[in-house]
């Protein structure tokens, strides 16, 4: 058996290694930023083969099955000038060929970011339409995500490297490089918690504006997997990201799936919908 955990289990778990930073400062964002990949390229390289002390964290126990950090992951502070730098988002880049299959990964609040939890979680009174952020989309004009949503995505789809690359630019030049004739790809995209928001609007944006990232046109699906996140949007959001789902299960050309996880007596996932938020202070009883 070539992997230990199965491919869902995996895409989860580089979800949680992208949140490197968690509750550290740093001197400098240099010092940020090549802390970050320097902690997960450990732990891909410790998953790597079957040698003793390797942890396997992410199940890839046989040659050819080994994850790969393609780009970053690379991070964003919202005041990278001072002495004590805290990450505010970060978004990586992993594929695998043996699954044909890229990840991007998202992070989810940083517990000492007062900006994640001022901005990007709780401005939720104010809302931007879908139709604003997604060229490609055919949501309605009052389909809305939260103004918090909007500004952690931007963020992550603003995000560079060294070279001017942001996401949309690492994931087209990585498929890029497979070649013409290469085999259909997929694209997953995971977060949790601030991530677990930020997910689904980032595989819907990737969906809806294939042009912009899906060269030769390989990848035939997008899947969203979200863990614990609140609504990133109001319920016209929902029912059209619904319907993309639905109308959307086959590729024609790319496919696209949605798979939510979240525990039940978790308070996060009961935000922002007022007919679950009713429940957080029994959810103890």
């Amino acid at each position: 058996m070539s992997n230990t955990y199965s491919q869902v289990n995996q895409i989860h778990a580089l979800s949680s290694s992208v949140n490197a930073a968690f509750g550290h400062t740093f001197p400098t964002f240099a010092a940020l930023q090549a802390y970050v990949p320097a902690v997960i390229n450990a732990v891909l390289a410790a998953d790597q083969g079957t040698a003793t002390g390797s942890n396997n964290y992410l199940g890839s126990i046989a040659a050819g099955t080994q994850w790969q950090n393609v780009w970053g992951p690379q991070v964003f502070s919202n005041n990278p000038n001072t002495d004590e730098v805290i990450c505010d988002n970060t978004i990586g880049l992993f594929y695998n060929a043996s699954q044909n299959l890229f990840v991007v990964a998202i992070a989810g609040t940083n517990a000492n970011s007062m900006y994640d939890w001022g901005t990007e979680d709780f401005k939720t009174s104010t809302t931007e339409p879908w139709v604003n952020v997604s060229p490609g989309t055919k949501a309605p004009s009052n389909a809305v995500i939260a103004t918090g949503t909007y500004v952690g995505l931007t963020n992550l789809l603003g995000i560079q490297d060294a070279n001017g690359n942001n996401i949309i630019t690492a994931l087209n030049n990585a498929i890029a490089a497979l070649g013409a004739n290469a085999a259909a790809q997929t694209v997953a995209v995971c977060g949790h918690s601030l991530g677990g928001a930020l997910t689904p609007p980032m595989a819907l944006y990737l969906f809806e504006n294939p042009s912009k990232w899906n060269a030769n046109n390989l990848v035939t699906s997008v899947g969203a997997y979200p863990t614990a996140g609140p609504t990133p949007g109001d319920a016209n959001f929902a029912t059209y990201y619904q319907s993309v789902v639905a109308d959307n299960a086959t590729a024609d050309p790319i496919s696209f799936t949605y798979t939510y996880i979240y525990n039940t007596i978790d308070m996060v996932p009961q935000a922002w919908d007022l007919t679950t938020m009713i429940n957080v202070p029994f959810l103890y009883d």
